[in-house]
Order: structure tokens, then sequence, then C-alpha cells
């Protein structure tokens, strides 16, 4: 998670950097808040969305991080996979993908 973030929101959830990403969108998959307060993926989401980026949640259970997601959708554990090949299919066949990145 800590190079997921490097990499589309410019900065770790773990350290004290600021965002200063451009990420419009972030969603999360199957993820359980399991780490004592402060939580810092939470604050960072926070800070996310006071920047007006919007946060999907893709989890069976409306709970931790899906309770503060601006649209959850419910998809179980067996087919978030299916789910993940459906939207690279929509980003490829819509031509949205960053080849030279």
């Amino acid at each position: 998670m800590a190079v997921a973030g490097l990499y589309t929101i410019g900065y770790s959830f773990w350290n004290s950097v600021r965002p200063t990403g451009i990420t419009r969108s972030i969603s999360c998959s199957g993820v359980s808040p399991r780490i004592t307060r402060p939580n810092p993926i939470k604050i960072g989401l926070d800070k996310l969305k006071r920047r007006g980026a919007k946060f999907v949640s893709i989890n069976p259970v409306r709970t931790g991080y899906s309770a503060i997601a601006d649209e959850w959708i419910p998809i179980g554990r067996a087919r978030t996979g299916f789910f993940a090949l459906a939207l690279v299919h929509v980003l490829v066949k819509r031509g949205l993908v960053d080849w030279e990145f």
C-alpha cells in the first residue's frame, strides 16, 4: 500500500509528507482497518476527500473505510478479480491507459 500511495497520490500514508499528487479518484478493495488509532489511512483519505477526490470502496460490508466512502460497491471476495478485469477492459477499450508510464 505504501508504494501504491507513492505512485497514485504522491505520498505514502505512513509518513508525514503532505499529499502533492493529482489524484481525483481512489479506490480500495478488501481493505480492513486493523491499525490502532490514529489510523493513517483514514487520515490520508480524509485529506484527499477535502481536496475534492472521490473515494470508492469495493467491499462486501459497509464498515471501516467503506463507511467514509463516497461510493460503496458491495462485491464479495470471490468476485473482486472479475471486477478488476472489467475495469481494465473498459480502460483499454476507451484508450484511457497511459502506455508510456
